[in-house]
């Protein structure tokens, strides 16, 4: 089920704007896990605080997160691909895992169901 992102959440204008590379990545991911190094003020520029406690696992299967996130930066990366008929049906039959690490980079990878 295709949902409309929720625009209200700080993080969700910086995940639209990189949403053709994040379903690059998912795409590509089905070879090997896919890598993106974002720049620490990408995010501490929208909070308004130090770059730090941005990190996050979540896992994603039919368009839905599988384990426990309570990060907004999560929470605003699923409303982007719940909006996403690609990521649909990416994850329709294959979990991905994203992870952000403290260093801003993004690692996505494909759980095979």
């Amino acid at each position: 089920m295709i949902r409309t992102p929720n625009f209200d959440g700080k993080y969700t204008n910086l995940w639209q704007k990189y949403r053709p590379m994040l379903l690059k990545l998912m795409v590509d991911a089905h070879e090997s896990p896919q890598s993106y190094q974002f720049q620490k003020h990408e995010f501490s520029d929208l909070n308004g605080q130090k770059p730090s406690g941005y990190s996050f696992k979540m896992e994603v299967f039919k368009n839905e997160k599988k384990n426990k996130v309570v990060s907004n930066v999560a929470t605003d990366l699923l409303n982007t691909l719940q909006s996403s008929p690609k990521s649909e049906e990416l994850t329709s039959e294959n979990a991905y895992l994203f992870k952000l690490n403290n260093k801003f980079t993004l690692e996505v990878s494909r759980i095979d169901q």
